[in-house]
């Protein structure tokens, strides 16, 4: 028999507000094309999110580890014509191959007086003894890349 539970919490965090966000990013013309526009320009952005709660309640099972990850763009723009241009660009996501996940969903705990086999369904965990939740996370791709194309006609 499955019962809810029911539980105050005071003073937690709220969900997905992560206690710490930084943003740092950095480009450099490489070639100048012309007054203000670089002809060839790497980018680097790099992502430090803190720790985060998927409820309000606080509680390890809940909680999200800080993460971080860096990517690189290469931009390449050609002038065509008078006034138009086409940009090539290449971006590498998550450069250190880290392995991170930045969402999921959680249930509210559960009650059972009888033990609840864990390996039948994979989402489900258990938090104490006898208080059960479901729980999935949402892991994001490793290493990947990104290629390209665009017309500008002004």
């Amino acid at each position: 028999e499955r019962n809810s539970t029911y539980k105050t919490h005071k003073n937690t965090d709220i969900s997905f507000s992560p206690n710490s966000v930084i943003h740092a990013g950095l480009s450099i013309p490489i070639l100048i094309q012309g007054i203000s526009r670089p002809g060839l320009q790497v980018s680097i952005q790099y992502h430090n999110i803190g720790s985060m709660y998927l409820d309000n309640t606080g509680s390890n099972s809940s909680l999200i580890p800080q993460y971080e990850h860096m990517e690189i763009k290469l931009d390449l723009e050609k002038k065509i014509l008078k006034k138009s241009s086409i940009l090539f660009w290449f971006a590498l996501y998550n450069v250190f191959n880290a392995k991170y996940v930045s969402h999921g969903w959680i249930s509210s705990r559960f009650h059972a007086e009888q033990a609840i086999d864990l390996s039948a369904d994979p989402y489900l965990a258990k938090d104490t003894d006898s208080n059960y939740f479901y729980k999935g996370i949402y892991p994001q791709a490793l290493r990947h890349f990104c290629l390209g194309l665009q017309f500008e006609f002004r």
